[in-house]
């Protein structure tokens, strides 16, 4: 089978994610990454199942995630414990949090002032009056209810990871393009095909590290800032 432009062989593929042929073999089977059989049976990987695997390294080593975990991030849900482990995602989501925790304390505040105005009122002419009674359910209906809280938390989870997905998918973008403006001398690299023989190919190891470093560099920004635009719409 000849091999094209974007397909790796297995020794390549464990020189540029640095993992070894049986953990590949078990990111294979734990997150459904197929890859390509030869006719004469030699595994052949695609660049996307590579960064497949070199996301489920960096989840597992940086974040700690567990193979259940990773499974989830790929299928593109969210649990509390990610969510723990998962900092920018974190900084960001708390502070929608406390958002509606600012929102629901201003509310009861608003309901314990009002009870007081009721109370003294009704204590001094010793019957109600419609117009504070009114007010007063007026609050109530604005005060978020538990359930529908914690069903909004879920959403925000849900649109917090959504939200980081497509900003690094940006953000890659945005490396990929500026490492193919870089001098030709730090992205190529001279590799050795045989006994007198060599070929000048891209630098993936360079190439994947500086992807890395500019998302990593650049998220925690992209996203308070992300959340900042949503806060003034």
């Amino acid at each position: 089978m000849k091999q094209t432009e974007e397909e790796f062989k297995l020794s390549e593929v464990i020189k540029l994610t640095g993992l070894s042929d049986q953990t590949i073999r078990r990111y294979q089977e734990d997150f459904n990454i197929q890859g390509i059989r030869t006719q004469g049976g030699h595994r052949r990987f695609k660049r996307e199942e590579i960064d497949m695997l070199l996301e489920a390294k960096r989840l597992k080593e940086e974040h700690g995630y567990s193979i259940k975990q990773i499974r989830s991030h790929f299928n593109g849900e969210t649990t509390s414990e990610m969510l723990e482990k998962n900092e920018p995602m974190k900084t960001v989501f708390e502070k929608k949090i406390v958002n509606l925790e600012e929102q629901l304390a201003e509310a009861t505040e608003k309901i314990d002032s009002m009870v007081q105005v009721l109370t003294t009122f009704m204590k001094q002419s010793g019957q109600t009056n419609q117009n504070i009674l009114s007010q007063f359910q007026d609050v109530l209906k604005a005060l978020p209810e538990t359930s529908t809280t914690t069903n909004n938390q879920r959403i925000l989870e849900k649109e917090q990871r959504l939200n980081e997905l497509k900003i690094r998918n940006k953000l890659k973008k945005e490396a990929i393009e500026k490492w193919g403006m870089l001098p030709e001398e730090e992205r190529i690299t001279t590799v050795k095909t045989g006994l007198f023989s060599f070929k000048r190919e891209e630098n993936y190891n360079k190439k994947r590290a500086f992807i890395e470093d500019y998302i990593s560099e650049h998220l925690v920004d992209r996203l308070e800032r992300e959340y900042d635009m949503k806060q003034n719409q």
